[in-house]
């Protein structure tokens, strides 16, 4: 995702992860996620919830 932001592709990266039936987030826990990331999480959770 981080790339995405680079080189303009974020919302496409976005919009693909949002159409998945399944979503599955395994052992993001286990990290700590800089600020960016944070975001980046928080975005794709958002889309996700919105195509629902």
């Amino acid at each position: 995702m981080s790339i995405g932001r680079v080189d303009g592709t974020f919302l496409k990266q976005l919009e693909r992860i949002a159409k998945v039936d399944l979503l599955i987030l395994d052992e993001w826990g286990l990290s700590d996620l800089d600020r960016q990331r944070y975001n980046d999480l928080f975005e794709v959770q958002l889309a996700y919830s919105w195509i629902a």
